[in-house]
């Protein structure tokens, strides 16, 4: 279903954000649901969803972000109390 070369991302410059770029991917990539075209590239916020070739769905998340979901995934995984 991912091609062997589907996509890939970019780091522009420090600080500045993430980009995807769909490299004419067969089965499709799509960045909250929304599909890209070869050569779209598409700057990555916090919470993301991202799809490559109808894998299951992969969270894009910045540090910031992971640090503020891990309590909830450590209550989910019964690691943490309440």
């Amino acid at each position: 279903m991912v091609s062997k070369i589907h996509a890939f991302f970019i780091a522009p410059a420090p600080g500045a954000g993430l980009l995807l770029v769909d490299c004419g991917s067969t089965n499709g990539t799509c960045v909250n649901g929304v599909p890209l075209r070869e050569g779209d590239r598409v700057e990555l916020l916090d919470g993301d969803r991202l799809d490559f070739g109808g894998t299951p769905p992969f969270a894009y998340l910045t540090a910031e972000g992971l640090h503020r979901y891990l309590p909830l995934l450590a209550r989910r995984l019964g690691v943490l109390a309440g």
